[in-house]
């Protein structure tokens, strides 16, 4: 990983990058395709005057068979396994949805957030071009801007096998989503407090409580801690004030958008995170992150979605990169 740049964050690098689709997959894409829709005659004609009448058809498909083959393999280099363990939180508005790559290819993703088209866009673009399915989907909270998008992507990249690490079924949009992994012949197991998902290559996901609204998990590699409290309430909250245990953690997602009420200052303080991370929308209609929230975060690094885009966090398990589609 060259061209790192340290941010005086300890052991924290942070580099802009293009997203997964690379500059020379999307050219390739693109060269195809406004061939085939607007260049098709004059194309068959530049064969037909340069490559000889016959089976200039055919020519002309084979070179587009090239192209494609091209942007699959240019793809499918991209999404192979990198050998560091990948937390990336995706661009999907308000709500979570957070993926999980281990070292050895493993794919995770933990709830899915309200909006179908970019979790589907997203996960098209990171997982291999002919991978068709999640090991794993977590479901951490049941709320409708977490498990809006799920019911549908499941029918695109069914899961081999689901965690329920939040309540019962009982939203419309969670009876919504288990009637598809139903479908999806996908197995559900509902997790409990302190189990651990287990992913073999020293990355570990583990349930560290589950309240009414959802669970909070907790992600680990070595040294490289992610706290992740998406069915933070109010009880939860609480709760985890008086746990000790949990302190200090490299990364801490804000519950809720940065709902100031779940997201006390001083236990963020306490947790002392290196990276802190938001999933929101541009103009949030709660008019979410809250102000004292944003005012509290003075001083720490604070990355958003809604200005930052998708942010991916890699780690050796000792080392942690961060990347963001935007600066």
């Amino acid at each position: 990983r060259d061209a790192q740049e340290s941010r005086g964050l300890g052991d924290v690098y942070k580099r802009q990058v293009l997203d997964r689709s690379s500059l020379p997959a999307v050219i390739f894409y693109y060269v195809m395709l406004f061939s085939l829709t607007f260049a098709g005659g004059s194309l068959k004609t530049w064969l037909t005057t340069h490559w000889g009448g016959w089976h200039s058809t055919a020519r002309a498909g084979g070179l587009f068979i090239l192209i494609a083959l091209t942007v699959v393999t240019w793809q499918a280099a991209l999404a192979a396994p990198t050998g560091y363990t990948e937390l990336t939180l995706l661009d999907v508005g308000s709500g979570d949805a957070i993926l999980l790559r281990s070292s050895s290819g493993k794919t995770v993703l933990i709830d899915g957030g309200p909006l179908l088209s970019p979790l589907s866009d997203a996960l098209g673009r990171r997982l291999p071009a002919f991978q068709h399915h999640l090991d794993y989907l977590v479901i951490a909270s049941t709320s409708a801007e977490s498990l809006t998008a799920l019911p549908r992507l499941v029918e695109r990249f069914p899961p081999r096998a689901v965690l329920w690490a939040a309540p019962a079924a009982d939203s419309r949009a969670a009876r919504l989503l288990q009637a598809a992994l139903t479908q999806a012949g996908s197995p559900i197991t509902t997790a409990l407090p302190g189990q651990t998902l287990d992913f073999g290559d020293g990355a570990k996901l583990h349930v560290t409580a589950i309240g009414q609204r959802g669970g909070v998990l907790l992600f680990e590699h070595g040294s490289f801690l992610a706290l992740l409290p998406l069915g933070m309430d109010t009880n939860l909250s609480r709760l985890l004030q008086e746990e000790h245990s949990l302190t200090p953690v490299t990364v801490l997602l804000l519950a809720n958008s940065g709902e100031a009420s779940l997201n006390p200052p001083a236990w963020i303080s306490r947790l002392t995170p290196r990276v802190i991370l938001l999933s929101v929308a541009a103009g949030d209609r709660y008019g979410r992150p809250d102000a004292e929230i944003l005012a509290a975060l003075q001083g720490y690094t604070l990355l958003r979605t809604d200005v930052n885009g998708w942010i991916k966090l890699s780690t050796d398990g000792n080392q942690l990169w961060v990347e963001a589609q935007k600066p």
